[in-house]
């Protein structure tokens, strides 16, 4: 075999590895940068801000208003649960609430198992 082949076949390993290196390190780039823009896209999203919940109350309240609809916003007392009413707005009527009542039923039960349960163990 000639010697002049084997330095040829080296020098052409060591550029290959050299080449792939390079792209190994540009995907790497490649994928920190879009975690990276993913992240922040995610943080975004569970984010809301004020200026995006009053946006959201508006247009709600203005489809509502064309329903002869209102929508309230308390909190449970005996939970602290925000609650959400759709209420009919001459009658005074429920139409909707989130969460219903059977489910602040249940947390209020829970809570009470809870005291319960934390009272015996002291």
């Amino acid at each position: 075999m000639d010697i002049k082949a084997v330095g040829n076949v080296q020098a052409s390993i060591q550029t290959n590895a050299q080449s792939a290196e390079v792209t190994a390190k540009e995907v790497q780039k490649n994928v920190a940068s879009q975690n990276n823009e993913l992240q922040k896209q995610q943080q975004a999203a569970q984010k809301p801000s004020v200026e995006d919940i009053n946006n959201a109350m508006k247009d709600i309240q203005e489809k509502l208003n064309s329903l002869n609809g209102e929508l309230k916003i308390t909190t449970d007392d005996d939970t602290g649960i925000q609650v959400i009413k759709i209420v009919e707005r001459h009658t005074d009527k429920l139409i909707r609430q989130i969460p219903s009542e059977a489910v602040l039923k249940i947390a209020r039960y829970l809570d009470e198992i809870a005291g319960l349960l934390y009272n015996e163990k002291v």
